[in-house]
């Protein structure tokens, strides 16, 4: 029983950490990025979409490149509410976001992503880069609670990806504020 408890202690752990933190990478130290007040925009931004157990015939959803410009948006559009939205550096990103579906392939589940960040300054010499390992979202507990009740009744489709995509946007400004010295 004892060793049980451990299992599952560890499992929890395991669960708690997935999809946590990442380190950023300096590349010139000490580093011109001040945390909270340098200003950036947003460059390039890459995404890499993949979608698991689509029903091929659905064309209700944003094609990769519509998704590509939702992201771009929202992340610009959380830079400034953050403060931090202006030309001092440059932000690159690459997004790996897989649209994951329910048996039958039109609704959806979580989607699962990784992304890699990459600032620059106005030379194009990197400073800072980090990668974000595979995550899916977390939303606060009871909006927690309502996203898997339409997950699992089979309810969640093409109107409630915004709010995947706002939510990866908002962690991703965030992310990019406590940046710096």
């Amino acid at each position: 029983m004892h060793l049980v408890f451990k299992g599952f202690l560890a499992c929890l752990m395991l669960l708690f950490f997935t999809g946590c933190g990442s380190k950023v990478t300096y590349t010139i130290k000490p580093t011109p990025l001040e945390h909270g007040k340098s200003t950036y925009v947003i460059n390039e931004l890459n995404l890499h979409l993949i979608e698991q157990g689509k029903d091929i015939t659905n064309l209700t959803y944003l094609t990769q490149e519509q998704l590509a410009e939702s992201f771009k948006h929202n992340i610009a559009s959380q830079l400034k509410e953050q403060g931090i939205y202006g030309n001092e550096y440059i932000v690159n990103i690459d997004i790996f976001y897989n649209r994951v579906f329910n048996i039958g392939g039109n609704k959806l589940n979580k989607p699962k992503f990784k992304y890699d960040i990459r600032i620059l300054n106005k030379n194009n010499e990197l400073l800072a880069s980090y990668t974000i390992p595979l995550s899916t979202t977390k939303y606060s507990y009871f909006k927690e609670i309502a996203v898997n009740t339409e997950i699992s009744t089979f309810n969640r489709d093409v109107e409630d990806e915004p709010e995947d995509v706002e939510l990866i946007s908002k962690t991703i400004a965030k992310e990019i504020k406590e940046i710096g010295k």
